[in-house]
């Protein structure tokens, strides 16, 4: 965390603001494991990257975020997601927050949706 301060000139008058910077560590993600789960939401996964840590850790599945204990630090290489339920079945993108939301990894790793087969098979 930062103290953000501008000053003009030589330095010689400066502004000091109520503001605050903090900084995050770069997150890269690798891999999703499972790759696909029902549409009922529930399915655990395995988030494989790097730059994990912080307590402000989301897990996005297409629009839908997840957060606490459904997105679990384990290690700084690995989460635990819960993927949560879809109306239809499909691929979504599974990316990551370390900072609440604010901002997301692009990683474009696929998460499948499918519609539940013969009584509730999944996939």
């Amino acid at each position: 965390l930062v103290v953000v301060r501008i000053t003009q000139g030589a330095g010689r008058r400066g502004l000091v603001s109520g503001l605050s910077y903090e900084f995050f560590d770069a997150v890269s993600l690798q891999g999703v494991k499972p790759s696909q789960g029902a549409t009922r939401g529930g399915t655990r996964v395995s988030v494989i990257g790097f730059g994990f840590s912080g307590s402000e850790l989301q897990c996005r599945f297409g629009r839908t975020a997840v957060s606490g204990e459904q997105a679990r630090l384990l290690t700084s290489t690995l989460l635990s997601c819960v993927a949560p339920a879809v109306e239809g079945a499909g691929g979504v993108t599974v990316e990551v927050s370390a900072n609440g939301g604010a901002d997301f990894t692009s990683s474009n790793l696929q998460f499948v949706y499918g519609a539940m087969a013969n009584g509730g098979a999944d996939f």
